[in-house]
């Protein structure tokens, strides 16, 4: 497995395992901040999100990245009915937000994640124009593009709860033909087969066995 794929990949696995789980670690360096470990309390209540206050919330976690939750299962809960709460507007929101090159990778990435929890097929337009971005020119083994790829490849995972929908594997098909990174077509390619095979894995389960098994056959 090559450096860039490898470091793609860990980037994955941080920001879903110990970024959902709140450990404190990063294979980048903190000062970067590309690499987010998402800490949202548990204790908070959702029963209704207005759309204007998605951007503050959006910063407000960001800001709190970095501190251990006690309770994670908990916390995940509490997102995904979060963005059950959000329409189409929010979805571009989030899209474009991870897109923006001002705002800090917590945020980006905090965005695209959320955008991949939803299950609403407004938001796959959104996920469309998210993957389908041109990617800064930056050089293949460099932790900033590795976290380019790891923001889209994020958001195409959103697919994967779309199991049912003929609409959104056909949309994914689209999506395949328009990439052109070749890490990003492979993971299109292999969200595609899972939802034509659901008893399979997700993909985010599957990516960390492969990272274990490429670092025990270094």
């Amino acid at each position: 497995m090559s450096r860039s794929r490898v470091l793609v990949l860990l980037g994955v696995c941080i920001i879903l395992g110990s970024w959902v789980i709140g450990v404190k670690t990063s294979p980048l360096n903190s000062s970067q901040s590309t690499l987010p470990r998402l800490a949202v309390s548990s204790k908070v209540k959702i029963s209704r999100f207005p759309p204007q206050f998605l951007r503050g919330f959006l910063k407000k976690e960001a800001n709190q990245i970095g501190k251990l939750e006690p309770n994670p299962e908990e916390k995940e809960k509490k997102l995904k009915e979060l963005v059950q709460t959000l329409r189409g507007e929010d979805f571009q929101t989030l899209s474009s937000d991870a897109l923006d090159l001002k705002l800090s990778g917590d945020e980006r990435y905090l965005s695209s994640y959320l955008l991949s929890l939803a299950q609403d097929e407004s938001a796959l337009g959104p996920i469309e124009k998210l993957a389908e971005a041109q990617i800064p020119d930056l050089s293949p083994d460099s932790p900033l593009r590795a976290m380019e790829l790891s923001i889209r490849a994020q958001a195409l995972e959103g697919f994967e709860n779309f199991v049912n929908s003929d609409g959104a594997k056909t949309k994914l098909i689209e999506i395949i033909q328009n990439l052109s990174d070749p890490f990003l077509v492979e993971r299109a390619q292999h969200i595609l087969y899972n939802l034509n095979h659901p008893e399979n894995k997700k993909i985010a389960q599957q990516d960390q066995e492969a990272l274990k098994g490429a670092f025990h056959n270094d």
